[in-house]
Formats: C-alpha cells, structure tokens, sequence
C-alpha cells in the first residue's frame, strides 16, 4: 500500500497536482539577517531592520510547496522562545553573519543547543552563511569548521550549509528548495 502512495503521489507531482504546506522557522543570532530575509522573500527588495522584538509570520511558495514562515527574534531574551517554534517546524532555516567572526563561536553554541533536539533529527536544517559578499566573510569551508558542523554533514542528519547574501540576492533561493524537497 505505501509502494501504491508513493507511486501516485509521484505522478501528482509530476503533473503539478500535487502541493504541501509546511512550517519553517528563521532563527539566528541578532543580525544576521532573519527579518532581512523574510522581506526579501515576500517583496523582492532588501531593507535594514532592528532586532524583532515578536514572531513574524508570512507565507511563501516555491513550486507546490507553501510555506508558513516565522522569523524569530535572535537577541537573548528572545531565543527563549524558540523552543515552541522549532519543535513543530517542518523545516529550520538558521542564519549566521558570516562577516562577523566575534559571534561565531556564540552561533556555534546555540546552533548545537538546537541540533541536540531529539525531535529534529529528522528536520531539514538550512545553514545560512548570510553576508557573505562582505570583505570580512569567512569562506563557507571556515564557516562549517566554525560551528563544528564538519562531523554532523557527513552524518544522517538532513543538514546542509549555504552561502549567501540576502542584499545581493543570491544563495538563499537555493536553500529554501533545498529545504522544501526535505521536508517530510
């Protein structure tokens, strides 16, 4: 019966029949560029924000899979509640300032907090290397070594990281089809 599922879904898709829904979480330290990125999806154009004091929602599509956003606030007190997002989210885009090496070892601690989930080992986790046509970005293998993720990409894991710049356009459309053709 599965086979049968998969076999007519399958075909769904392949006609354009087919569409999903998911939940994806934008978390990050303060700065990266969440809230950035979020605009940028739904309107195209780049702007500078403050930090996000509350959740924002928004809904994208890309092919037949809609997406319900939430950009998360990445300040200290903020992140507390993360938890409640991410542990039901489909999908987890976490974005990081490539260009600032100072608060790498800070992204690489609350990065592995996440990863440590027993409920999202088998969520699809997009690493954003935001920023990174900035002169001060680390390259994307620095990046990886950074926030210790060498170990975890070559694990079961459904992880992979992106380089990209939100202002300049490019890298993260990549990442959100990756993570919408991983989603469970």
């Amino acid at each position: 019966m599965e086979y049968f599922s998969g076999f007519f879904t399958g075909i769904l898709k392949l006609f354009g029949f087919y569409s999903k829904e998911a939940t994806v979480v934008l978390i990050g330290l303060d700065n990266a560029g969440k809230t950035t990125l979020q605009y940028k999806l739904r309107t195209g154009e780049s702007y500078s924000f403050v930090p996000t004091q509350k959740p924002q929602e928004q809904e994208i599509t890309i092919g037949n899979v809609k997406l319900q956003t939430w950009d998360l606030g990445g300040h200290k007190a903020v992140r507390k509640l993360w938890k409640q997002y991410y542990r039901t989210a489909d999908g987890i885009v976490f974005v990081v300032d490539a260009a600032d090496k100072s608060r790498l070892p800070e992204a690489k601690k609350v990065l592995n907090f996440i990863l440590k989930e027993d409920a999202l080992v088998e969520t699809p986790i997009a690493i954003l290397g935001n920023k990174s046509d900035k002169k001060e970005a680390v390259p994307m293998q620095k990046l990886q070594e950074e926030l210790g993720l060498p170990k975890l990409l070559d694990a079961y894991r459904k992880i992979k990281v992106f380089n990209t710049s939100v202002t300049e356009g490019y890298g993260y459309p990549t990442a959100f089809e990756w993570i919408a053709a991983n989603l469970p």
